[in-house]
């Protein structure tokens, strides 16, 4: 392979395999928020849909401030039927109920001197 070739190729797959990284670390997170999004509809869940859509933005958003969750929320809801929003919907809420466990965990131990006394 010639010199000019191989810069363009290892740059093509750098990109590929940064491109397929990003995706498979985030796609679990994307289809909380589309899962959630669609919850707010529902007034029985919306309260806990909105602090659970708000939880997984902000999670995905900490681990990748350029990650573009429009793009890839429309190229997962391609990939999700109706008969995954039940599933994914237990297994965010299950998400979610473990960061409140650890946070709850941590009891009063993180409260500033002074406060609440």
């Amino acid at each position: 392979m010639n010199r000019i070739a191989m810069p363009a190729l290892g740059g093509a797959l750098l990109a590929a395999g940064s491109a397929q990284a990003q995706d498979n670390g985030m796609s679990g997170g994307v289809r909380c928020v589309i899962t959630m999004t669609q919850l707010l509809n529902n007034p029985a869940y919306k309260e806990m849909a909105g602090v659970a859509t708000f939880y997984f933005v902000g999670r995905i958003e900490g681990r990748d401030p350029a990650f573009d969750l429009t793009k890839a929320m429309r190229r997962e809801i391609g990939n999700m039927s109706p008969r995954d929003y039940s599933p994914e919907a237990k297994r965010c809420d299950e998400a979610l109920a473990a960061r409140n466990t650890a946070l709850k965990a941590t009891g009063g131990s993180l409260q500033p001197r002074g406060v609440g006394r």
